[in-house]
């Protein structure tokens, strides 16, 4: 039995198998050598370029970065233009000598009042991460050993006292880091 389609529809189809070529010719594509800084030819594939990094590639929907030299986030407005949250760009608190970023529909930052507040009568403590308390008050992650009652660090499931959080750089030094480095106190890590 024939069957007849409109002008209209071949195209859809033709539009739809087009389509699906592309994506099996994409993913037949055999990985490419190229030169290594360390010797030798690495493996490079272009259907998943963040594969070589061993990171999923972070969404952006800005269509431009931060000005400053390395920093690959988006630039956001307000503040500094041409600037990420961190490097100046966004709303500030209006506080006085305050350069902190401000949260939520409020002018402020946390620490002057903005964003959400403890849930507890009487606490004027921000409130932490998807729960309605301050850390005081039993809001935030806690670590995971047995009896512990202290927060955990960073993107770990432990307080640094367990080993949770950023650690020092230098080889047998078990301290964790400070400030923005990579290095404990003793070693020069700190403002």
């Amino acid at each position: 039995m024939l069957c007849y389609l409109s002008v209209q529809n071949k195209k859809k189809i033709e539009f739809f198998i087009i389509t699906i070529v592309k994506i099996i010719v994409a993913m037949a594509k055999p990985s490419v050598l190229s030169p290594s800084p360390f010797g030798g030819r690495t493996p490079i594939s272009f259907s998943k370029p963040h594969a070589a990094a061993g990171k999923p590639p972070k969404k952006n929907n800005n269509k431009r970065l931060c000005d400053v030299d390395g920093c690959l986030k988006g630039a956001v407005s307000g503040g500094t233009p041409g600037r990420c949250k961190r490097h100046g760009g966004g709303r500030r608190c209006t506080l006085d000598g305050c350069k902190t970023s401000a949260i939520g529909a409020t002018n402020f930052c946390c620490r002057h009042g903005g964003g959400r507040r403890c849930a507890l009568d009487g606490c004027e403590g921000g409130a932490v991460g998807a729960t309605n308390f301050c850390t005081r008050h039993g809001g935030g992650r806690r670590c995971e050993v047995d009896d512990c009652e202290t927060f955990a660090q960073g993107a770990t499931n432990y307080c640094k006292r367990h080993g949770g959080g950023r650690r020092c750089a230098v080889d047998g030094c078990d301290s964790h880091a400070r400030g923005a480095g990579a290095l404990c106190i003793r070693h020069g890590g700190g403002n």
